[in-house]
């Protein structure tokens, strides 16, 4: 719940109050104040930085060739990467990307063939100028009963000493 301040009186100071607004990260953090869907996290690369946001997670479609264990479903992973640095940077997303199971293991991408979360969309190198947002799907398949806890992305292919982790809430 968020409260405002308010300073009254005809008593013209000069020094006003600002409405302080206390709700703003509540949609996208945890209770403990872990990151989830929507939180942006500041990473640094080994030539700019970034801020990073996991803006959706769903169950997904693949190609006709992309086959999923029985009882089993193919999650993806929206990811926003914003470049916020000076120089370009230049990945693939999908080799520093991992989830983490509810167990604590961890599972690596798939590259789907077709599709609503498609391979090519961070699975091949991207080039993100300074100033500039790209956003793309990485897939996940998981077997039945299996339920994902976090994403993970640390760029550079995973060889950057930052990492974002962001909790993942339950598939419907």
């Amino acid at each position: 719940m968020g409260f405002i301040a308010l300073s009254g009186g005809d008593d013209d100071t000069g020094d006003e109050t600002a409405a302080t607004d206390t709700t703003s990260s509540a949609d996208t953090t945890t209770d403990s104040g872990d990151p989830t869907v929507g939180a942006p996290i500041d990473l640094k690369t080994f030539d700019t930085t970034l801020t990073a946001t996991v803006t959706d997670y769903r169950v997904v479609t693949g190609g006709q060739y992309d086959k999923v264990p029985a009882g089993g479903q193919l999650v993806g992973v929206e990811l926003s990467l914003e470049n916020t640095g000076g120089s370009t940077f230049s990945d693939s997303p999908g080799n520093g990307a991992a989830l983490t199971l509810n167990d604590g293991t961890p599972v690596k991408p798939t590259f789907p063939t077709g599709g609503d979360c498609p391979s090519l969309d961070f699975s091949t190198s991207v080039d993100i100028p300074a100033g500039a947002t790209r956003s793309g799907c990485i897939a996940f398949k998981l077997r039945a009963g299996q339920e994902a806890a976090d994403f993970r992305y640390t760029p550079d292919s995973g060889f950057a000493d930052d990492t974002g982790t962001w909790v993942l809430p339950p598939l419907g």
